[in-house]
């Protein structure tokens, strides 16, 4: 008998989970939850089930603005939504990291307005202080992607949808083709439960040995037609692969904890009411807090040069962190304005909304327990009270009902394997513990982490597509050993180091008193990286911050601050010269042709609208940053036989986006601009025909003429096409 279970047992072991007939249930329908989900579908399997305890995708708060990485070999490409967030992306090209001085060092010896903002540059990231600028520098895809997180969400929801409807017609296809007598509409796939259930509460799971299966019970809310009142009904869900995406206060870890480390014997409400809760005690579920407070708001409609397209850092003395970054452009809003008049269309481009985040150390602030909005909006005033322009502006700005706040927390994803999947196997041979080797826990839920390293999103997508990968090379319990071990080696190292980092930016001693030995570490690359300059020396950055602040240069300059910076570089000499190599784009004889091929596969990609590979060939990671400035070179100069350009192209057969990228990311009417500037003539010989058109539209000459005397404009205009021409119109408002 226990040779026949034994024996069952291994068979089990090395059984793989089946694409067409095994049940996978996964609890909660955020980054995590969606993005698993995608990946398992994508990887055919056919019965998935989410469960999301809220009754719809569009009912959660706005939510904060998202980081993430553009990695042609990432998770967002594994899932094909790479381009479409990149379409959506809210650009930060450069910020300026701030030291807000006290108010008694401000006194003397300044200015009125620098005495009325007390803020001095002691960093920079961007490329404003290259001292040899080639016109292609600085231009092309960048490596981050700022999103709203809800919007995020949105998209990968969309995405799943997509994939459940090209697998239900593939699966009629081959029914068709298995049974060419059936008529379509009497196809059904019997085998697809794929779905999201909303307004699914879990209750409580278990493990059934005899099945190899989990039991799962869901609570949902109904509301009576008769008494307006709420009951519950409750949901039954076997899986034989459980997921728990259900975030930071995860409901799967909280019963597992109960059971594990808190002894929790059984699941009546008497005990249920007497247990510990995951929300009032969080350090016994495995959470640590970071001991920072975060304060979030998101500001509407507002203007600074500071604020556009970029954002800033700003430190105090007394610990406190203020970050901004873009988190929603008006400035190519299609809703409202048609004209096709340039100033009519540009007019207010620059308003913007803008993400704020205060955070602080709470051991060195005296501050309340309250997290209401009105409160919170009383303690960011009471700080900001005399920094710099414009925070309070961002501020006074933001709806006081949309101001939240947090003390962070973090969990480290090892100790929950050790504690809640090893540990209790290893304790235990009951059936419950044997059916540990069947439950995955995916983001926030296993590895939460502090926001000042911006991986925990993209940490959270990745987790899905590595599982998908594992269960169709692997059984079902290798794959899910194999999976545990690379996720707890890529995460469980970057929990620590977002929590080093909160501290790091939180601590007055480290972000405020820069020093020359710190400098130098943090040019071979230290975690102390705050201090950076770009285009500077680094061993000349105390130097500068001095001069700097002697001379009363800071953020009240406005959008005078980059010139004022640059001009005391300048005649400092105190440019980074090692970084001019970055500039050659290889063009010597040796490597013409290879250019000119570059130069047609450019054309080509432009013509057909190919914005993702165009984006990727700009990658200075691809090849090198040779590779990468003759490409984006190529995407500038580069002409047909009809002397066309790549944006010519575009626009000639109305790619939309293509246009967009070309002229916001590779700034191609700005590059032509510098390089008509810096020639002192018209690279473009004017004949009879392009005289009457530079004569209908003065800014031809920086579009370049095709053989027919036309802009990229012109073809624009041809295809009536408003938001295309819109475009074209704010960028050559703002550029030119």
């Amino acid at each position: 008998m226990n040779g026949q279970r034994n024996l069952d047992r291994v068979r089990e072991k090395r059984r793989r989970l089946d694409p067409n007939t095994s049940r996978i249930c996964i609890v909660g329908s955020g980054l995590a939850g969606l993005s698993t989900a995608i990946s398992l579908s994508q990887a055919g399997f056919r019965r998935i089930q989410i469960f999301e305890r809220d009754p719809s995708l569009d009912c959660q708060k706005e939510g904060y603005g998202l980081t993430l990485t553009y990695n042609p070999k990432g998770s967002l490409s594994e899932l094909g939504v790479l381009e479409t967030v990149a379409q959506h992306d809210c650009p930060s090209r450069s910020h300026y990291l701030f030291r807000q001085e006290e108010e008694e060092t401000t006194s003397i010896d300044r200015s009125e307005k620098f005495r009325q903002s007390g803020a001095v540059p002691i960093g920079y990231f961007g490329n404003a202080f290259f001292d040899k600028q080639s016109c292609i520098r600085g231009y092309g895809q960048r490596s981050n992607l700022r999103i709203p997180r809800k919007l995020l969400r949105k998209i990968l929801y969309e995405k799943l949808l997509h994939t459940l409807r090209e697998q239900e017609l593939e699966q009629k296809r081959k029914q068709r083709k298995d049974n060419p007598g059936i008529n379509n509409g009497n196809i059904v796939n019997n085998n697809s439960s794929v779905g999201v259930h909303w307004n699914h509460s879990l209750v409580d799971y278990k493990w059934d040995e005899g099945n190899n299966q989990y039991h799962l019970r869901f609570s949902v809310k109904n509301e009576s037609p008769v008494s307006l009142e709420l009951s519950d009904t409750i949901i039954n869900a076997t899986a034989d692969l459980f997921i728990a995406c259900d975030g930071i206060r995860s409901s799967v870890l909280q019963q597992l904890y109960n059971e594990t480390k808190l002894k929790g014997t059984d699941f009546t409400e008497k005990n249920k009411i007497s247990q510990p809760n995951i929300r009032d005690s969080p350090q016994l579920y495995g959470l640590h807090p970071i001991g920072v407070r975060l304060i979030l708001g998101i500001a509407n409609n507002i203007d600074h040069p500071l604020l556009r397209e970029r954002g800033f850092y700003t430190v105090d003395t007394k610990g406190h962190r203020l970050f901004t970054m873009p988190y929603q452009s008006n400035r190519f809003d299609f809703s409202n304005d048609q004209s096709h008049d340039m100033n009519d269309s540009a007019k207010n481009s620059h308003s913007s909304r803008i993400m704020w985040q205060l955070s602080f150390s709470t051991k060195n602030n005296d501050v309340t327990s309250s997290l209401d909005s009105s409160s919170l909006r009383e303690y960011v005033l009471k700080v900001f009270k005399n920094w710099h322009p414009p925070v309070l502006d961002l501020v006074r700005a933001t709806p006081v009902g949309s101001i939240w706040g947090t003390d962070l927390m973090d969990r480290n994803p090892r100790q929950v394997y050790e504690d809640l999947i090893v540990g209790r196997t290893s304790r235990s041979t009951t059936s419950s513990s044997r059916g540990q080797s069947r439950l995955i826990i995916c983001g926030d839920a296993l590895h939460p982490m502090s926001p000042f390293k911006g991986q925990g999103a993209n940490q959270a997508l990745a987790d899905g597509p590595l599982l998908s990968k594992m269960l169709l090379k692997s059984s079902i319990n290798a794959a899910i050993t194999n999976w545990w071990r690379e996720t707890l080696n890529r995460t469980a190292p970057i929990v620590l180091s977002s929590r080093k980092a909160a501290k790091n930016w939180h601590d007055p001693m480290r972000i405020v008193q820069p020093s020359s030995d710190r400098l130098d570490r943090n040019s071979r690359g230290a975690d102390e990286g705050y201090h950076g300059f770009a285009g500077v020396k680094p061993s000349l950055i105390p130097s500068l911050v001095k001069v700097l602040r002697k001379r009363s240069i800071g953020p009240h300059l406005g959008d005078k601050l980059d010139l004022k910076i640059r001009n005391v570089i300048q005649e400092y000499n105190w440019f980074d010269n090692n970084d001019n190599n970055a500039n050659k784009d290889g063009g010597e004889e040796s490597n013409i042709e290879k250019y000119t091929n570059i130069c047609e596969h450019v054309l080509q990609l432009a013509s057909i609208g190919d914005t993702e590979r165009l984006r990727q060939a700009s990658l200075s990671s691809l090849s090198g940053c040779r590779h990468q400035y003759q490409y984006c070179k190529a995407m500038v100069e580069a002409k047909d036989e009809k002397e066309r350009t790549c944006l010519h192209l575009a626009a000639l057969n109305d790619h939309r986006f293509t246009c967009h990228w070309l002229l916001v990311e590779m700034r191609v009417l700005k590059q032509r601009h510098q390089s008509c500037d810096n020639s002192g003539q018209n690279r473009n010989n004017s004949s009879s025909s392009s005289s009457s058109s530079k004569n209908q539209n003065p800014l031809a000459k920086y579009h370049g003429l095709d053989i027919e005397g036309k802009t990229a404009y012109d073809y624009a205009l041809q295809t009536g096409n408003n938001e295309l021409i819109k475009i074209f119109q704010v960028v050559m408002h703002d550029e030119l």
